[in-house]
Formats: C-alpha cells, sequence, structure tokens
C-alpha cells in the first residue's frame, strides 16, 4: 500500500513531499519500495496459481453441461428411431462400403448411426463435444476422403454396434433399459468388434485408452504409465457422458461401469461370468461377442 505523505512548501514556491514519520533531511518522499513490490507480486502469483486450475475446471464443467446436453439429444433420437421401426435398434446398411455412392446410407462401419437418426435431429452441433470438437472422421470413403453427399464428416461418440447386435438389434430383449449403454464420448466411432479382439474396446480402444495397453494386454499404444489418455475417452474429468437404451443421459467412469452394461443379456454361462464384472477388468472369454 501506498505510504501517506505530507507536502512542505518554501517561500520560493516550491511544494516537497514528505512521508509521514520520516523528516525531510532523510528523504523528499516515500513510495513502494522493491520489498513491497516483490511481496505483492507474490501474492498475485499464489492467488493465479490457486484460482486458474479452478475457472479451468469451471470451463470444463460448462462444457460437460453442454455435451451432457446434446447426448440427451441423440438419445431421444434413439427413443424415437425405434418408436417407428418395431421397437428395433438402428440398423441398415448399403452393400457399399468403399465409395459415397453407398457409405452415406450405411448405419455401420464408414458410414455412422447418425445416418439413419438425422430425420430425428438434424443438428450436426449435437454430434460434436465441445471439448474435443469437431471430432474425428466419419462418411468418408476407402480412401479417407469425405463424403460430401453425407449429412455428417464429423463426430466426437462411439455408438454401441456391438450390444444391439449381441441380441439381434430388438428392445424387447433388453434385460434393463436404465442400464444398457449406446453411445458416449470417444475417439472410437464404431465400437463393433468383440469385446478382446484386435479391434475390441479392451484390448485396442476405449479401455485400453484408459488403462493403458501393458495393463490390458492390447495394442493402443498408450502405455500404463500416461494413461489415462485423454484425448481419446474420458475427457470430462476422467469420465464420459453416456446415452442409455432408456432415453436417458448420465456423466460415468469406466471404473463405475460394468460389462453387462455393454453387453446387455444374459445367455450363456459367458454373460453371466461378466454381466456384474468391472470393465476395468478382462472379462471372459471364449466366443462372440467377448471375444473373437
Amino acid at each position: 500500500m501506498k505510504k501517506h505523505c505530507r507536502f512542505a512548501t518554501f517561500h520560493n514556491g516550491w511544494r516537497v513531499t514528505f512521508a509521514r514519520g520520516v523528516s525531510p533531511e532523510r528523504s523528499l518522499c516515500v513510495g513502494f519500495t522493491l520489498i513491497e513490490l516483490l511481496v505483492v507480486i507474490a501474492i498475485i502469483a499464489i492467488l493465479a496459481a490457486i484460482l486458474f486450475p479452478v475457472f479451468s475446471q469451471a470451463r470444463e464443467k460448462a462444457r460437460q453441461s453442454s455435451c451432457l446436453s446434446n447426448t440427451k439429444q441423440i438419445a431421444l433420437a434413439i427413443v424415437q428411431y425405434t418408436t417407428d421401426y418395431d421397437e428395433r435398434f438402428p440398423a441398415g446398411n448399403h452393400p457399399d462400403n468403399t465409395t459415397c455412392a453407398g457409405i452415406p446410407f450405411r448405419y455401420g462401419w464408414r458410414g455412422w448411426v447418425v445416418n439413419v437418426l438425422w430425420p430425428y435431429v438434424r443438428n450436426p452441433q449435437l454430434f460434436a463435444c465441445p471439448s474435443r470438437a469437431p471430432g474425428w472422421t466419419i462418411n468418408a470413403d476407402a480412401g479417407g476422403a469425405w463424403c460430401t453427399n453425407a449429412v455428417l464428416n464429423q463426430t466426437t461418440y462411439s455408438y454401441n454396434y456391438l450390444g444391439p447386435s449381441a441380441i439381434g438389434l430388438m428392445i424387447p430383449r433388453v434385460l434393463e433399459p436404465a442400464r444398457f449403454t449406446l453411445m458416449w464420448d470417444s475417439q472410437n466411432r464404431w465400437t463393433d468388434c468383440a469385446i478382446v479382439s484386435r479391434c475390441g474396446l479392451w484390448t485396442n480402444r476405449d479401455i485400453c485408452h484408459y488403462l493403458g495397453y501393458d495393463v490390458v494386454g492390447g495394442n493402443c499404444g498408450t502405455p500404463s504409465g500416461a494413461a489415462p489418455n485423454l484425448n481419446y475417452t474420458s475427457w470430462h474429468m476422467l469420465g464420459n457422458n453416456f446415452v442409455y437404451a432408456d432415453g436417458h443421459a448420465k456423466w460415468n467412469r469406466w471404473q463405475n461401469m460394468k460389462w453387462g452394461d455393454i453387453i446387455n443379456r444374459q445367455e450363456t454361462t459367458l454373460d453371466y461370468a461378466n454381466y456384474d464384472r468391472p470393465c476395468v477388468q478382462m472379462p471372459a472369454t471364449g466366443a462372440w461377442p467377448w471375444s473373437g
């Protein structure tokens, strides 16, 4: 704080300022000292170090909320689709999966589920999480070139093709709709391979990025020392926004998820063994959809 000063006016009209408590002989004016300036700078630096992470987390929380709103709208679009299509999950693949003559009409590989959901939600911004927008490529030909006749060419979400396929795409076969996940934040747009396989969720995709390849025995390129790789999954405070079969959406972390949330059936011995096993533990394997 600047010290209060007194003024003295001499006969020649000059006015000299003296600091309170300091004699005129010793000082004409005393302002901030070097020590005082350093103390103020140190206090500002400490406050910045405390507040900047808080502000950063607040901004990320706002983006997470916006993303959750997106996923809720997508969830409602899926519900509307299943209502119109005899209680069946999105389906429909054009036989051409190499050129743009067919890819924009596919809901699966190289296309994406947005191609069948578009009539219910005509807003491309809903398919891009603000934390990772614009996202990664979909609706591209075999050479990677975007199909300009597609409704969308990038997204930040993964659709769970595997789970609905395991129950024949039929809604009545879902055991727990409020638990069955259909979509979440991810660089992996197509969750369509057996869980423990070359392109599976455990071996090479989300769980591998979350835990590290030397934990899961995978090949995703994320070592355990660097896990989780937030460029590819769990970028919302180490969690994702998940879409569920009953139409709701919520935030969760992989360690709180069970394999029954991905493969929502109990038809085989493996299904029973894995249903309540955490997703951060390798599932029992032996047959599709658990391995292959």
